[in-house]
C-alpha cells in the first residue's frame, strides 16, 4: 500500500481464509479508494490469481503473494522500465529469504529486466534462468488475455510462464 508509484489499482482476493483475512482486506479498502476486495470461497493460488485477473482494469499486471516482500518502489522501478522499454514484461531482481535470516540472491538478474514476448521465451528455454512464475514480474495485461492460471495444479506458474 505504501507503494511510490501512486496510481494503482490493488486487487486483494480473499480466497476464503479460515483467519481474519477477509476483514483485514476490508479495512484496507475502507482506508484506501485503490483497494477492491474479491471475498470467494478457496479455490487454491490458481484461482485467485484468475479472479483478480477477470476485474482487473490496468493495463499493466503484477501478481504479489502472501508470502511476498517488496520494497516501496518496487511497481514504480517496474513500470518506469517497462513503460521505458516498452517491453511486455519486466523481469525484477530478487531473493529468497530464510527463516535464519539468510538471503539466496538470483545473481542472473541483477537489477530489473525487459523483454518482449519473444526475447523472454528465449531467455527462459534456451539461457533456463527466468524463473517460472507469475508473481513479481510486472506483465502487459494484453498477454493474459486468452491465458488463465490452471486450477487444482501444483507448480502451476509453469504451465503459464
Amino acid at each position: 500500500m505504501a507503494q511510490t508509484y501512486r496510481h494503482l489499482e490493488i486487487i486483494l482476493v480473499d480466497d476464503g481464509s479460515p483467519d481474519n483475512c477477509g476483514a483485514i482486506c476490508d479495512n484496507y479498502a475502507q482506508e484506501d479508494g485503490r483497494v477492491l476486495v474479491i471475498h470467494k470461497k478457496n479455490g487454491g493460488l490458481s484461482s485467485a490469481r484468475n479472479a483478480g485477473l477477470e476485474i482487473a482494469k490496468g493495463e499493466l499486471i503484477v501478481f504479489i503473494d502472501s508470502d511476498d516482500w517488496i520494497d516501496a518502489n518496487y511497481i514504480e522501478k517496474l513500470y518506469d522500465d517497462i513503460s521505458e522499454s516498452g517491453a511486455d514484461v519486466a523481469v525484477p531482481a530478487f531473493c529468497i529469504s530464510f527463516e535464519n535470516g539468510d538471503c539466496a540472491v538470483d545473481s542472473r538478474v541483477k537489477e530489473v529486466t525487459t523483454y518482449s514476448k519473444k526475447e523472454a521465451l528465449e531467455v527462459f528455454l534456451f539461457n533456463g534462468y527466468l524463473t517460472p512464475c507469475v508473481a513479481s514480474k510486472m506483465w502487459k495485461k494484453s498477454l493474459w488475455q486468452k491465458i488463465r492460471c490452471p486450477e487444482g495444479k501444483l507448480f502451476e506458474d509453469q504451465y503459464t510462464t
